[in-house]
């Protein structure tokens, strides 16, 4: 049974309050093997951008929802899910490290009503660019203190982040076909209802 597209969001207080089992290196790590303040503060201040990337694209979700276009309004609370989880796997590894998690304020998020679908795939683009930038010095920030531990973490975002950009890269060039077609809007609107939406799950050990 398919959930209506942006009631989907209520699933996320699971992601952020389901207790979860520990990844199998958890055990071996103890607060004597935490990462420096300073890098501490870098992560945290990652996960702030993450949570605003997800409430972004929950705001895009909304745009979608209130123009019945629900397959963009899906594929955009799909996108919240993922930010969303990227934050909860850099709060486990600084849990994991005995470092202090802290969840610092979010910017309010606010769009215009009359987006085009293209306008919400440049600027989710845009976004996941900045992102990428982000990622991008935490992980040479990591390397550079010789932090091994994060830096094997980061790399895994920084993969992780060329097939964000991709998939928004996807949405433009299809849009760019469609081009003014009503009829080739929706159908891709009918398309986008089937992405999957994640289910709360054990983070995965992140590594090499």
């Amino acid at each position: 049974m398919m959930l209506k597209p942006i009631a989907t969001v209520f699933l996320a207080f699971s992601f952020l309050t389901a207790t979860l089992p520990a990844p199998a290196f958890a055990g071996l790590i103890h607060p004597a093997a935490a990462i420096t303040k300073d890098l501490e503060n870098a992560v945290n201040t990652q996960i702030r951008h993450e949570m605003e990337a997800a409430y972004f694209y929950l705001a895009l979700a909304n745009v979608y929802e209130q123009q019945a276009l629900f397959g963009f309004s899906h594929w955009f609370t799909v996108q919240f899910f993922e930010e969303v989880t990227h934050a909860r796997l850099m709060m486990k590894f600084l849990s994991d490290k005995g470092n202090e998690v802290r969840l610092e304020s979010l910017q309010p998020t606010s769009m215009k009503k009359d987006l085009t679908a293209m306008d919400g795939a440049n600027l989710g683009l845009q976004a996941e660019e900045a992102q990428t930038s982000r990622i991008h010095a935490l992980y040479e920030l990591a390397r550079t203190a010789k932090a091994y531990d994060l830096e094997t973490v980061m790399a895994f975002f920084v993969k992780e982040q060329v097939q964000e950009e991709a998939s928004f890269t996807d949405l433009q060039q299809k849009l760019k076909i469609i081009g003014n077609s009503p009829e080739g809007l929706l159908a891709l609107d009918r398309d986008l209802l089937a992405r999957p939406v994640p289910v709360v799950q054990p983070l995965p050990v992140i590594g090499p």
